[in-house]
């Protein structure tokens, strides 16, 4: 599967990362995205191909946005593509 998430590149030197239930693993990482303070939307993509959706994480949850929780991500779609 694809996971694409759009946020604002708004912040000097943060950083945030998907994590996601991998069957194994209720919160497997992925690699960290930094942030390089544009102002603009993008776009990144995590190719995941062992994504088990069961609800495992907290309140339910297949995946979460992960920044050590000292600051707001602003993100405004998460996609994700099932790919065959």
């Amino acid at each position: 599967m694809y996971n694409k998430v759009t946020f604002l590149d708004d912040e000097p030197e943060r950083e945030w990362r998907l994590e996601y239930d991998s069957g194994t693993n209720i919160y497997k990482p992925t690699p960290w995205v930094r942030y390089e303070n544009s102002g603009k939307w993008k776009t990144v993509t995590f190719y995941i191909s062992d994504i088990y959706l069961r609800n495992e994480q907290k309140a339910n949850m297949d995946f979460r946005i992960y920044n050590g929780g000292e600051y707001d991500v602003t993100v405004n779609f998460v996609r994700i593509i099932k790919a065959d």
